[in-house]
């Protein structure tokens, strides 16, 4: 039915009075059910009875109510309907006086003061003829059935829809404040996710169009902070949720009012909340906060951070770790404020003092345990965020970039992906063309020797890392890294020493047994490209993909003038894993029902396409003598090992026994660890050990 039509409004406003006299006279449940139904479907229509008869129905609303027994089942389906009844009976009298000042909210953004006592009072003298269903002592009542009736797990749309009603009209009732704060507790004590949301909202409502003192004010606001406490994370996260709509609602002035009130608190829950999603949805909570405030407010928060990062003491480890993070939320909320004066700079300065006390005292071994490295990995978001939104700040700061440097061979993972994402940042913005001309952007790879060489190094021991901490988001940005430094390499090899070094490389963090010779200065790329090679002689999977990979950037996007030189260094351990998974397919003569190399096949389709893209990017003719001369290299230095072995046992027959004894140790750990790893991709948990202490 159309209940815009005219027509059907003229006829169906007749049904109202019958329908009405139903409801009112009838004794049978289900005659009053079903014109309960009917009088739901005509108040959404604009009907000229319902004033007359709005009262009656009310009424009668609510004695069925009490004789149903709203106070003990809330799931019968009577109450439900007169819930949904008197929810559009308060909407229809909202209509009817829309214009009325009363309908003008408290906390409008057009108030100067907050003299709540006289607006209550005020506000209560403009309500005394509102054509409401229910009358002040019926609507106490209702809201004593409310109370009760909110607690009902099941059916709480009907109630949470008359609650919204009540509050929309503005009639004040003692009892509704009550009412208000059961609401308040069931936002972090319900176990329903609806819930706890329409509760959020309903509350949020209240207090922005609800008249009330400044005193009951206070207190819902301080009720509001200390729920972030709330023992259980889903009642946290509510809380917080609730918080930050306040937060974004209130008016600037009421905000600026009680910003310490909201901020500290917060600060404290975003230092020791043990969940992830609190943590976040605090950061946010705080972000919105700093958003909204002005600038004079804004800049005594910053005073609080500042006075933080410069303590001293037991507890100043604690506070760095704060202030660090509140750094990166105030960039994120208040670029402008940081483009004022000298305050960019001497945040970034306190950065550099953070880094430095982190990089100069850290303990290798508290940080792999999780200790000790927060800290640090805070002061590098926060570096990157000034490097994003503000990059010439961080351009002109070389002792910045010189400790991005140490960060890239940090132990802990997530350090070496945030330094990892600002160095490649930088250098991805560099015209490479044109990197040591006059005039160009200012980088610190021009302004301190031999930083081009830490780059690469340290990039290496991200590739070179055990296997159980290989990172792929890590190995992503160091090829892409790796990539544009064997570019600078090559053009510009000189900028891979520092002033006054002699004629030698000399890496000291993790070089391979037979890269220990010293390198000729002239020959940078000579020197990444050994590297390289020798981690990929090193067994495993991910580290060995991870320098095919590199392998494939390299080959993809670099001149052959680079790759020519060097091709044997790269197709030497491409060819050595195509032949280590020859070797092992041909030792096994019975095919098994599970495929246990599905890895290893992967990774060896991965170096024959690298191959494939070395032959199409050399030519042919010069790949195969390539690769006839790697092999030539690799059958003579196997010939060459077989010989020592046999005239060991000649000659020292004592060292050639130890070592049979250690290849044979070395065979059955191999064993167990591929029984071990087909039973964890069989799903089987791992093996407990039989040891007893």
């Amino acid at each position: 039915m159309d209940i815009e039509d005219p027509r059907n409004v003229t006829l169906s406003d007749s049904l109202v009075p019958l329908l009405t006299t139903c409801v009112r006279h009838c004794t049978d449940n289900v005659v009053i059910t079903f014109s309960l139904k009917c009088l739901i479907i005509l108040l959404r229509m604009d009907l000229p009875s319902v004033p007359q008869y709005s009262k009656k129905l009310g009424g009668h609303c609510l004695r069925l109510l009490t004789l149903t027994g709203a106070t003990s089942k809330t799931q019968s389906e009577m109450i439900q309907i007169c819930f949904k009844m008197l929810t559009l009976l308060m909407a229809f009298s909202k209509r009817k006086t829309l214009t009325s000042p009363s309908s003008t909210p408290v906390l409008s953004e057009t108030l100067n003061t907050y003299d709540r006592e006289q607006s209550t009072a005020a506000h209560i003298k403009e309500t005394e003829h509102n054509p409401l269903p229910l009358g002040d002592q019926q609507m106490q009542v209702l809201v004593s059935f409310l109370q009760t009736a909110v607690t009902d797990y099941e059916h709480h749309h009907a109630t949470f829809g008359l609650i919204k009603s009540i509050t929309s009209t503005n009639c004040i009732s003692p009892q509704f404040y009550d009412l208000m704060e059961i609401l308040l507790k069931l936002t972090v004590q319900s176990q329903k996710v609806n819930i706890r949301e329409q509760s959020r909202i309903v509350f949020m409502q209240y207090l922005i169009e609800y008249p009330m003192g400044q005193h009951k004010l206070e207190s819902h606001l301080k009720q509001i902070v200390l729920n972030l406490n709330y023992e259980y994370e889903d009642g946290r996260i509510s809380a917080i949720k609730l918080l930050e709509i306040v937060i974004g609602k209130i008016p600037i002035p009421l905000l600026q009012e009680h910003t310490q009130l909201f901020f500290l608190p917060l600060v404290l829950q975003l230092v020791n909340d043990q969940s992830k999603q609190c943590r976040e949805s605090v950061a946010d909570c705080i972000l919105l906060l700093l958003k909204r405030l002005p600038s004079d407010s804004l800049q005594s928060l910053y005073g609080y951070v500042i006075r933080w990062a410069k303590q001293d003491g037991a507890e100043s480890q604690k506070l760095r770790r704060t202030s660090a993070q509140l750094f990166g939320i105030f960039l994120d909320a208040r670029e402008d404020f940081f483009k004022k004066g000298n305050i960019s700079v001497e945040m970034i300065q306190i950065v550099c003092v953070f880094l430095v006390d982190e990089l100069g005292t850290g303990d290798c071994t508290d940080i792999l345990l999780g200790r000790d490295w927060e800290v640090c990995y805070f002061c590098l978001i926060c570096a990157e965020k000034i490097n994003t939104k503000l990059p010439s700040i961080t351009c002109s700061n070389m002792q910045l970039w010189k400790l991005l440097l140490k960060c890239l061979a940090h132990p802990h993972p997530w350090i070496q992906r945030v330094s990892s994402r600002i160095i490649n940042s930088h250098i991805s913005q560099l015209d490479l063309q044109n990197l040591t001309k006059r005039g160009q952007k200012q980088s610190f790879i021009t302004l301190v020797p031999g930083s081009l060489f830490q780059i690469a190094r340290n990039l290496c021991y991200q590739l070179n890392t055990d296997e159980k901490q290989q990172n792929e988001s890590i190995n992503v940005l160091a090829i892409k890294s790796l990539t544009w430094v064997l570019k600078a390499m090559d053009k510009f090899p000189n900028l891979c020493f520092e002033e006054g070094a002699d004629d030698t490389f000399v890496d000291s963090a993790g070089v391979h047994e037979e890269q220990k010779d010293p390198l000729p200065i002239k020959k940078p790329v000579l020197w990444l490209m050994m590297r390289l090679s020798n981690i990929a002689k090193s067994h495993g999977t991910k580290r060995r993909e991870a320098i095919f990979k590199c392998f494939a950037a390299f080959v993809t996007t670099c001149d052959i003038s680079i790759i020519i030189p060097h091709i044997e260094l790269i197709v030497e351990p491409l060819q050595r894993e195509i032949s280590e998974d020859s070797s092992k397919t041909s030792s096994f003569s019975q095919p098994s029902s599970f495929d246990t190399n599905q890895v290893v096949t992967n990774k060896v389709d991965l170096a024959q396409e690298v191959l494939q893209l070395i032959e199409d990017k050399c030519g042919t003719e010069q790949f195969q003598k390539v690769c006839v001369a790697v092999k030539k290299k690799a059958r003579e230095k196997r010939d060459k090992r077989k010989q020592e072995i046999t005239s060991e046992a000649i000659h020292d027959p004592v060292a050639y026994a130890k070592r049979k004894v250690l290849k044979n140790q070395k065979k059955r750990f191999t064993q167990k660890r591929k029984i071990e790893e087909r039973r964890k991709s069989r799903g089987a948990s791992e093996k407990k050990s039989r040891y007893v202490e």
